[in-house]
Parts: structure tokens; C-alpha cells; sequence
């Protein structure tokens, strides 16, 4: 059985590691990093930062605790530093769990050619692929409600890679 699964979110790697394990030859296509850019870029750094200003807030009350003057400031350097950790962590977490299981992985966007057939286009051309079940797992986007000021989302990624 192929398996041919477009987006390497929380998802599509959920449906890769089922389909190896049970024996289904795996191919993941993935446009910008595998473990999903909204699960590292958005989500990840979000809870980091809250533990931080959580650190943050209980330090401030350390004087009331019989501790000396504690101030403690951010360290912008320190933070990206550590965020940019966690993410290399998790994706190189989750890109070693498929390589165990045989999956392949593509470095590009994926569309579909017909109903058994996707095609990879990646930095090195386009590849067209033969695949018995076609996953799609792409994510999603926010909804922007009609009456919310409209502008253009800026990168937030430390690598200024585009906004999702």
C-alpha cells in the first residue's frame, strides 16, 4: 500500500506513522518544516514565552519571600535562543521517528494530479507520485472576520520565513 501524505503538521504525522507501522510504503511532502509551522513557529513559542513571564511574575514576588531585591528582565538574545532550541528539538524529534519507520520525506508543495496520482514540486523540480491513498493534512488558516481591519501579516518567524 502507498501512502502519499501532503502536510507534515501534528496530523499528517499522525497518518505517517500509523501507515508505516502497519506496513504501507510512506512519502510526506512538506512545504515548510516537519511537526507543523503553526505547532513550532506559533503554538510552542507561545506557551515557552507564557512559562517565562510566569518565571517573570513569581521572581518579582521573591522579596516578600525573605529573598533580596530580584529584578528580573528579559533577555531577548537568551529567549529566541531558547525557543529556537525547543523548535530544533521537536523537529528533529519528529523527523527521526519517521526516518526510523522508512519515510520519506520531500521538501516541497504538493498537489494533486488525479485521484491516485500527486505531484511534489521542490527545489530540484517536480515529481510526480503514484500513491493508493492520498492524505491531505495542510492545516488550516485563522478566520479574519469581515469587520476586523484588514492588513498584511508580517513574518514572525525568527528565520523571517512568511507568516502561515
Amino acid at each position: 500500500m502507498r501512502f502519499v501524505i501532503i502536510g507534515g503538521g501534528p496530523g499528517g504525522n499522525t497518518a505517517a506513522t500509523y501507515a508505516a507501522r502497519h506496513g504501507a510504503e510512506v512519502v510526506m511532502i512538506e512545504k515548510d518544516i516537519v511537526g507543523g509551522a503553526a505547532h513550532l513557529w506559533d503554538c510552542i513559542p507561545s506557551r515557552a514565552m507564557i512559562a517565562t513571564g510566569g518565571a517573570m511574575s513569581f521572581l518579582a514576588r521573591a522579596e516578600g519571600m525573605g529573598l533580596g531585591d530580584v529584578s528580573p528582565r528579559i533577555d531577548v538574545d537568551n529567549l529566541a535562543t531558547r525557543l529556537a532550541t525547543i523548535e530544533q528539538r521537536l523537529h528533529r524529534s519528529t523527523t527521526s521517528l519517521l526516518e526510523s519507520q522508512n519515510v520519506r520525506l520531500i521538501e516541497g508543495t504538493g498537489s494533486l494530479k488525479g485521484a491516485h496520482q500527486v505531484v511534489a514540486d521542490t527545489a530540484d523540480g517536480l515529481e510526480e507520485i503514484e500513491a493508493d491513498v492520498v492524505v491531505l493534512s495542510t492545516g488550516s488558516r485563522p478566520r479574519i472576520p469581515d469587520w476586523a481591519r484588514r492588513r498584511r501579516a508580517r513574518s514572525h518567524h525568527p528565520r523571517g520565513l512568511p507568516a502561515r
